[in-house]
């Protein structure tokens, strides 16, 4: 049997997901090896209206651990709604030292909004006959223009749109 070519689209982020542990720590082994962290390295906290941020820095409050799991203040996981032995996704970001944490409740917010509003969409297949409902609605999400941001970090996208 012909194997089915892989296309690989490299966009220099990596996708992860785990459980946040009992003590507010997650691991995932490739995208640390991807961002070079090690136990003992330092990382600083930064809360986004959504996700949690992480990057290393020399004199970073916290470690990754010998375990090489990186640690999550107890005050960004409650704000976000992470407790323990929930998942999150985690999006790093090797060529910014930065790893990013999702709760898994944004995702599949974002998802079902997406696939909302997909099946909606006309496709080639709706044009050729009338539509049922005219799909006049915009999508519920919209993103805003990054602000500028500081050198050496990501900018941050806001989402807003209708809450579920």
């Amino acid at each position: 049997m012909p194997t089915v070519p892989r296309t690989v689209i490299h966009v220099g982020v990596l996708i992860g997901v785990a459980a946040v542990s009992n003590s507010g720590r997650v691991r995932d082994l490739t995208l640390l090896d991807a961002l070079g962290w090690a136990p003992g390295d330092r990382t600083t906290t930064d809360l986004r209206d959504d996700a949690i941020l992480l990057q290393r820095h020399p004199t970073g409050p916290h470690r990754i651990n010998s375990r090489r799991e990186a640690f999550l203040p107890a005050g960004a996981r409650t704000l976000l709604g992470i407790t323990a032995n929930s998942r999150v996704l985690l999006a790093a970001d090797p060529a910014h030292d930065l790893l990013t944490i999702y709760p898994c409740t944004l995702v599949a917010t974002l998802l079902t909004y997406h696939h909302q509003f997909e099946s909606t969409a006309p496709t080639a297949s709706r044009l050729d006959r009338p539509a049922s409902r005219p799909n006049t609605q915009p999508p519920p999400f919209s993103a805003t223009e990054p602000a500028a941001a500081p050198a050496g970090r990501l900018p941050v996208v806001s989402i807003q749109g209708e809450k579920p």
